[in-house]
C-alpha cells in the first residue's frame, strides 16, 4: 500500500505546485518566470550530476527526443503560467486532467489502440465532468460551457497545454524507454534550457533578456525556489511509487491533484463562485481517467 500513499502524496505536491505558481506569479512576467524556474531547477539539480552520472544513459534517440522535448515544454511551461496567471487555477487546472483523453486518441490514430467499453465510459465522464466546469452558464446555450473553454484565454491556454502533455506523455514513455527515469527527471532541463533561451533570443535583444532574467531572479528568487522544491516533491513521489506498482495507477492517483486544488484554492484564494459545479465536475473527470488507464 506504500504506492498509494506516495501516489496520494505526489497529487498533493501538484496542487501545491499549482497554488504556489499562482501566489507567486501574481506579479511577475509569466514568460520568464517559466524559464527562471527552469533554471533554477537547473541549477539545484548540477550538483547530483557527478553523483549518479553511471546511471544516465544517452543515444541519439534519446537526445533527439529531449530537444523535441525541450520545444514543447517552452511553449507548455509558458502557456500554463500565462493560464494560472490571469484566471482562477479552480477552473483551469482541472483541464489538465483531460490530457489521458488526447494521449487516448493520438493513440487511436497512430498506433490503432482503440479503448474498452469502460475506457469508453470513462470518454463519457471526462467529457461531461470538462462540461460542468462552465456549467452556471449553461443558460446562453447547451454547448455553451464547452465554448467557454475557447474564448475564455486562461482556459484556452490550459487546453492546449493538455493537449501538448497528450503528446508529451508519449514522448516521455519513449524516452524512458530508450534510457531510465533517472535520466529523463534530471536531464531534460539541460536540454529545454537552450530552446528556450533561442526563443526568447529571437523574440528581443541579448540586453533585455539578460535584465530581465537578472530582475526575476531578483525580485522572485523565493517564490522560485518554494515552486523548484514542491516540483521536486512531485518527481520523487511519482519516481518512487511507479517503481513499486503500475505506472496507470500513480498516473490515475495524480489527477487527484485537481480536486486538492480547488478544494485549497477555495481556502487559500477565496475561489468560491461556481465551487460545487467545478468541484462536481473534477471528481467526474479523475473518475473518467481512472476508467481510460485501467
Amino acid at each position: 500500500m506504500l504506492w498509494l500513499i506516495l501516489g496520494l502524496i505526489c497529487a498533493f505536491f501538484y496542487a501545491l505546485y499549482h497554488l504556489a505558481n499562482k501566489k507567486y506569479i501574481k506579479n511577475a512576467d509569466a514568460t520568464y518566470f517559466a524559464f527562471c524556474g527552469i533554471l533554477m531547477t537547473a541549477i539545484i539539480t548540477l550538483p547530483l550530476l557527478p553523483l549518479l552520472w553511471s546511471r544516465f544513459v544517452f543515444n541519439w534517440t534519446v537526445i533527439i527526443s529531449f530537444f523535441i522535448v525541450g520545444i514543447m515544454v517552452v511553449i507548455t511551461r509558458q502557456l500554463y503560467m500565462h493560464s494560472i496567471k490571469i484566471e482562477d487555477v479552480s477552473i483551469t487546472t482541472p483541464l489538465l486532467t483531460i490530457t489521458p483523453l488526447f494521449t487516448l486518441i493520438l493513440g487511436m490514430v497512430w498506433i490503432k489502440e482503440f479503448p474498452s467499453y469502460i475506457g469508453i465510459i470513462g470518454i463519457v465522464l471526462l467529457v461531461t465532468g470538462t462540461y460542468f466546469l462552465n456549467y452556471k452558464r449553461r443558460k446562453d446555450g447547451l454547448l455553451e460551457p464547452f465554448k467557454l473553454i475557447f474564448r475564455n484565454k486562461g482556459s484556452l491556454y490550459m487546453f492546449i497545454v493538455a493537449f501538448i502533455f497528450g503528446i508529451g506523455s508519449i514522448m516521455d514513455k519513449f524516452i524512458i524507454n530508450n534510457s531510465n527515469y533517472i535520466t529523463h527527471v534530471l536531464i531534460y532541463n539541460y536540454f529545454v534550457i537552450p530552446v528556450f533561451v533561442a526563443y526568447l533570443l529571437f523574440k528581443e535583444k541579448p540586453s533585455s533578456f539578460i535584465s530581465k532574467t537578472k530582475n526575476i531572479f531578483k525580485t522572485n528568487w523565493k517564490g522560485l525556489l518554494i515552486t523548484t522544491l514542491i516540483y521536486f516533491g512531485v518527481m520523487l513521489s511519482y519516481v518512487i511509487a511507479i517503481s513499486l506498482t503500475y505506472t496507470v495507477y500513480i498516473i490515475s492517483l495524480k489527477r487527484v491533484s485537481a480536486i486538492f486544488t480547488i478544494i485549497m484554492a477555495y481556502f487559500l484564494f477565496k475561489e468560491k463562485k461556481n465551487f460545487w459545479h467545478i468541484l462536481f465536475g473534477t471528481v467526474l473527470m479523475v473518475l473518467g481517467v481512472v476508467l481510460i488507464v485501467i
